[in-house]
């Protein structure tokens, strides 16, 4: 989708966000062996604790690194490139992505499964909260980030969220 957006301006670095993201499939999923969390989340609130302390650490980290120029997720890198060519904030882009993607995945699941499989609660909830989360999180962030890695403390390309 990234090549389609940007055609002739997507940078051949970006296409080893395949490579990063296998990685953090193999990172996340090693957490999730160690976490477990199923087995000891069982209450309600803990649960809404526990996806509210991950939304906020998620979009801290979107905002880090997207922010640090590094090479992006795909997702994310997507969303980037749709907010540069409509030159929308990126943190409302990524709420209207991560939503679409969403839907998506319910529309998928209904077709192919005959029912909802792997898309709950949390999993809307985090497609809104996440974008929403990004904007206040890199206005805190981004000034001793850019100082850090810049040495300035200039805009990055998702500040403009």
């Amino acid at each position: 989708m990234q090549i389609l957006i940007k055609r002739r301006r997507f940078p051949l670095i970006d296409l080893t966000q395949v490579i990063f993201s296998v990685i953090f499939g193999y990172f996340t999923n090693f957490t999730g062996l160690l976490t477990n969390a199923s087995s000891y989340l069982t209450s309600l609130p803990l649960r809404l604790l526990f996806m509210a302390v991950s939304m906020v650490f998620i979009a801290f980290g979107v905002s880090i690194y997207m922010n640090a120029k590094l090479v992006n997720m795909p997702m994310e890198g997507m969303t980037l490139a749709i907010s540069e060519q409509l030159g929308k904030p990126f943190a409302r882009v990524k709420v209207v992505v991560d939503c679409s993607t969403v839907i998506l995945a319910l529309v998928l699941s209904l077709v192919f499964l005959h029912g909802i499989e792997g898309v709950g609660v949390g999993t809307v909830l985090a497609a809104v909260c996440v974008g929403l989360l990004v904007k206040p999180i890199q206005k805190l962030v981004l000034p001793a980030l850019n100082r850090f890695c810049f040495g300035s403390g200039n805009e990055t390309q998702a500040e403009t969220a």
